[in-house]
């Protein structure tokens, strides 16, 4: 998971790291697949979005990269570092990894919120004009993948929004996604 900043923000000092495990394995036959994180090497153990008071809403990424069967982790960062300024594109490069074949984003701002919820009460289904078999949510999604580095997703679920809020999205990206939501594009 990177920590990408603020929108607008330099990213000349690189990203910052919250979470980097190497060698995570997806298991089952068929999608969905469920993936293995305890089975990888833990480079920097999950740390949460919490970004300082007053910097803006930063843009905080969780990818998945394809990774080759020759894959072998550049030295540095090693086993066990803390969360720290990181040049993700750098290591990419440098471990040799393939495309991003998942991934999803939420923006995290510190404050007080401006959204209140107000208590909601149960639904009586009997008043419902619709047959309770073609009734739904307000939201719902759906996501597929490939081992082969392809991932589709969709969603119907309103994003949050407010001061203090969080919202994502499942995405299908290439590196020049990534680069671009990073703000760092190279050529």
């Amino acid at each position: 998971m990177i920590d990408a900043d603020y929108a607008g923000a330099s990213q000349a000092e690189g990203q910052t790291r919250h979470w980097l495990v190497n060698g995570v394995k997806a298991t089952g036959t068929s999608a969905p697949w469920t993936l293995d994180t305890n089975a990888g090497t833990n480079i920097t153990a999950y740390g949460g979005p919490f970004p300082a008071e007053g910097s803006g809403a930063h843009r905080y990424m969780l990818l998945v990269l394809a990774q080759p069967s020759s894959f072998s982790a550049p030295a540095t960062p090693a086993a066990n570092s803390p969360i720290e300024k990181f040049d993700f594109e750098a290591y990419v490069k440098s471990a040799g990894l393939g495309n991003i074949v998942a991934g999803t984003y939420i923006t995290v701002e510190q404050g007080t919120s401006t959204v209140s919820a107000e208590a909601t009460s149960s639904v009586d289904t009997a008043t419902l004009s619709v047959p309770s078999s073609a009734a739904s949510g307000s939201g719902s999604g759906s996501a597929t993948g490939s081992r082969t580095g392809s991932a589709t997703a969709s969603s119907t679920a309103p994003a949050a929004s407010g001061t203090n809020s969080a919202s994502g999205r499942v995405v299908e990206w290439g590196m020049l996604g990534a680069a671009v939501l990073l703000g760092a594009i190279a050529l």
